[in-house]
């Protein structure tokens, strides 16, 4: 797949988001880097959700993912974000429609 040199927008709630290819290079890099290891902090569990590090605080204030503290700095384990990712599951229409019949 050749990514075009434009930018790559992202709509996530009020904010857009531009994506350059130097971006989404990066941003793989980083997923690949992460996929064997058991905890990450804060910053690579961020960039692993695809989410901004203040939003990942926010919801470790609020007890809405689950995390490790040693000191200061908060850790997350690959599986504890994989499942905060599977819990907000948005069944499709044919699956509603599976389940009903």
């Amino acid at each position: 797949m050749i990514l075009d040199s434009e930018n790559i927008k992202l709509n996530m709630k009020k904010a857009t988001y531009r994506l350059t290819e130097k971006d989404l290079l990066k941003r793989i890099y980083l997923l690949l880097k992460n996929k064997n290891k058991t905890y990450m902090n804060a910053e690579e569990a961020s960039k692993y959700l695809g989410i901004e590090i203040s939003y990942l605080y926010k919801l470790t204030h609020k007890s809405q993912i689950t995390y490790y503290k040693t000191g200061k700095k908060n850790y997350f384990k690959k599986r504890d974000l994989d499942k905060y990712i599977s819990r907000n599951k948005i069944p499709s229409i044919h699956e509603i429609k599976r389940e009903v019949l």
